[in-house]
């Protein structure tokens, strides 16, 4: 597990390391991360980035007891083509077996996610398979299966064999990468249980209504359907692509649909980022009134206080003054990390 820089995260857990084989030319982990990671992990699987798999990251999340919310295989797809559903077995084992963890699941491969979770072989025979992936784990199974209560007690979401206690798992959110129209897959919204896009980056306005139970009415507003969906959606993530020029970010329009959308609905939406005047905003109170939205579907854990931010905040500006007094060029690089702190953390000089 591993911090992340995600907004909407505290963790994430990347047991497919870096590697995917759907070839998207504009991949950010494969442009900016994954030589890198490569290189320091010794590991390079990661840095020519292929389909691989690193099953001794799930034992350590299993046993970090302290409740999360953990994204799972942020740099790469867990429903990869070339990924057997007997490794997507491993994770979502480990899934299970950590209850008091809220997983967020991301892929672009809605027609395989929904082909695993409702394929057959996650019937009678799941706790047979969840036995074998904790074995390839390391993880002693015979005393789990003896005594539950040993690990995590009680609501321990895997029974004593007789396969997953709920399906779809009730702590993993399943969510679809959508950029533009063309992608919204109508597949991903047959899948039962917690769901969520991705709409990030947004390429062009999208319409989400069958997921939210919306439609547009005579007045170009957008009002709730007298048909609502068979599955909602649990919420949505919306922003703009970071880099400059790209399109979409041209307009705060597709987002500003978005989010019409998702009210009209009663849906939950949060609003990562997006252009301003030439700047890329991530700040909600950057953001036009009506685009101050950050609802989410699950409770992040690891978010400081705004005493604590300003107690940090006053310990960096202390560092940062120090490095400016030793006016040596090599601080340089020392001083821009601490403004990159004190952004983060919404504070500036002075404050």
């Amino acid at each position: 597990m591993n911090r992340t820089g995600i907004s909407y995260l505290d963790f994430t857990c990347n047991a497919g390391g870096c590697g995917c084989s759907m070839g998207c030319v504009e991949c950010w982990v494969k442009a900016k991360v994954a030589a890198r990671v490569g290189q320091n992990i010794g590991c390079d699987d990661c840095k020519n980035f292929r389909v691989h798999f690193h099953p001794e990251r799930l034992e350590k999340l299993i046993r970090t007891k302290k409740p999360f919310v953990v994204g799972m295989d942020f740099t790469s797809d867990i429903f990869d083509p070339l990924r057997m559903f007997d490794e997507i077995d491993q994770r979502y084992a480990a899934m299970a077996l950590c209850p008091q963890h809220t997983f967020i699941v991301l892929t672009k491969q809605a027609k395989r996610m929904r082909e695993y979770i409702a394929s057959e072989h996650r019937g009678d025979n799941s706790g047979a398979r969840v036995m074998a992936c904790l074995i390839a784990l390391d993880i002693c199974c015979e005393d789990i299966w003896k005594d539950p209560g040993s690990i995590l007690g009680e609501d321990l979401i895997i029974t004593d064999g007789n396969g997953f206690r709920d399906w779809p798992l009730p702590n993993v959110f399943h969510g679809l990468t959508v950029r533009t129209q063309k992608e919204m897959d109508p597949d991903f919204l047959k899948i039962p249980g917690n769901k969520w896009l991705s709409l990030e980056p947004l390429w062009g306005e999208v319409f989400i209504g069958p997921g939210c139970g919306v439609v547009r009415s005579n007045y170009d507003r957008w009002v709730p359907s007298h048909y609502p969906p068979l599955h909602r959606l649990s919420g949505v993530v919306v922003g703009h692509d970071n880099r400059r020029g790209v399109p979409g970010t041209e307009t705060l329009d597709h987002i500003r649909s978005v989010v019409e959308q998702c009210r009209a609905a009663g849906v939950k939406v949060y609003v990562k980022q997006m252009w301003i005047n030439g700047k890329l905003r991530t700040k909600s109170e950057d953001f036009p009134e009506d685009l101050r939205h950050r609802q989410l579907p699950w409770k992040l854990t690891t978010k400081l206080s705004d005493e604590k931010c300003r107690e940090i905040a006053g310990e960096v500006m202390l560092i940062k003054g120090n490095l400016r007094q030793s006016h040596h060029r090599r601080c340089r690089h020392e001083i821009k990390a601490c403004d990159k702190i004190l952004e983060i953390l919404g504070a500036k000089d002075g404050d």
